[in-house]
């Protein structure tokens, strides 16, 4: 099954390889079975979107396109992120930080790095074990 977790950019971010079995009760029937193996989270799922209060200028949209192509291809992000006027919105997958990493350089790119341009990115993260798109896209 795939855990989703549904935070603004200020929430804690989980780790992809911790357990995500919060049930306190002793009756192991009734429990789905969890992942506990870091190979099935694998991979990150990352959908956010904000709409800005100041629209963008043509300029800070093209230097944004630049700075998350070149990112997301670093980090091996596929997916697509829609960059208007108006915000930002889309989903992206990619492989899990690794544990010695302390924070994932994509969700603190959006939300701590870009903090002043977005200001409260609304971000969604799931963990799945397989990539789920076939490439990136930023589209302006």
């Amino acid at each position: 099954s795939e855990d989703n977790t549904n935070t603004t950019c200020c929430d804690p971010l989980p780790s992809p390889h911790s357990r995500s079995d919060h049930n306190q009760d002793t009756d192991d029937d009734k429990k789905p079975p969890t992942q506990t193996s870091s190979e099935q989270k694998s991979f990150c799922v990352l959908a956010l979107y904000k709409f800005v209060s100041r629209p963008f200028s043509t300029t800070e949209l093209t230097q944004l396109q630049l700075e998350i192509d070149t990112l997301g291809r670093t980090r091996k992000a596929r997916g697509t992120i829609l960059l208007a006027t108006e915000g930002i919105n889309g989903t992206i997958c990619y492989p899990s930080p690794e544990e010695e990493e302390e924070e994932d350089p994509l969700r603190h790119y959006f939300c701590h790095q870009q903090q002043e341009r977005f200001g409260n990115v609304r971000t969604r993260l799931s963990y799945c074990s397989t990539q789920i798109f076939h490439r990136l896209k930023v589209k302006v």
